[in-house]
C-alpha cells in the first residue's frame, strides 16, 4: 500500500500530476465555497429597563444564507423569556414594509423596529429577562432563545 502512496504521489508522470490537480481543485472549491443558514443576531433592546405593559424597541441583524431569503413578506416572532432568562413565550408578530433587504448570500441586512407589541401588563418585576426573535421563510426558531438579547430588567406596575 505504500509503494502505491509513494508512486503517485512522488511520480514525475501524468498521473501523480492530474491527482495533485484534482486535490488542489477540491480543496479549492471545498475550502472556499459554504452555504450559510439565515439566522437572526444581535437582538438588543432600548430603553431598559421596561416598564410592564410598555411598548419595547428591539434591534437585530437579519442575515441571508442560502436558500430561502428575508424579505418583507417574512413573518417575525417576538418571545419573552421568564424573569431568569429561559422558558420563552411569544409576545406577537409583524413583519416589515419598505425594507431593502440585502438579498445576496451571507448579505446582512440591520433592521431596527420600533415594535407595537406590550411587555404584558401582568409582568413580574426582574433583571434576568431577555428577547428573542424568530421568523418564518425562511424558517428560524428563537423559541427557545436562540440568539436572544442581554438580560434586561422588567419592573413591575
Amino acid at each position: 500500500m505504500r509503494r502505491f502512496y509513494a508512486r503517485i504521489f512522488k511520480g514525475d508522470g501524468l498521473r501523480s500530476k492530474s491527482i495533485a490537480l484534482l486535490l488542489a481543485f477540491f480543496s479549492f472549491v471545498f475550502g472556499t465555497v459554504s452555504l450559510n443558514a439565515q439566522t437572526i443576531t444581535n437582538v438588543t433592546v432600548s430603553g431598559a429597563p421596561v416598564c410592564a405593559g410598555s411598548n419595547v424597541t428591539v434591534s437585530f441583524n437579519a442575515i441571508n444564507g442560502g436558500g430561502n431569503l428575508y424579505t418583507n413578506s417574512t413573518v417575525y416572532t417576538l418571545y419573552l423569556s421568564d424573569a431568569s432568562g429561559g422558558n420563552y413565550k411569544s409576545l406577537g408578530t409583524f413583519n416589515t414594509t419598505g425594507v431593502s433587504y440585502d438579498n445576496t448570500p451571507t448579505g446582512t441586512t440591520s433592521i431596527t423596529f420600533n415594535t407595537n407589541i406590550a411587555v404584558p401588563s401582568n409582568t413580574a418585576s426582574g433583571s434576568g429577562y431577555k428577547i428573542s426573535i424568530g421568523s418564518s421563510l425562511p424558517l428560524f426558531d428563537g423559541s427557545a432563545g436562540a440568539s436572544a438579547s442581554k438580560s434586561f430588567t422588567i419592573n413591575a406596575l
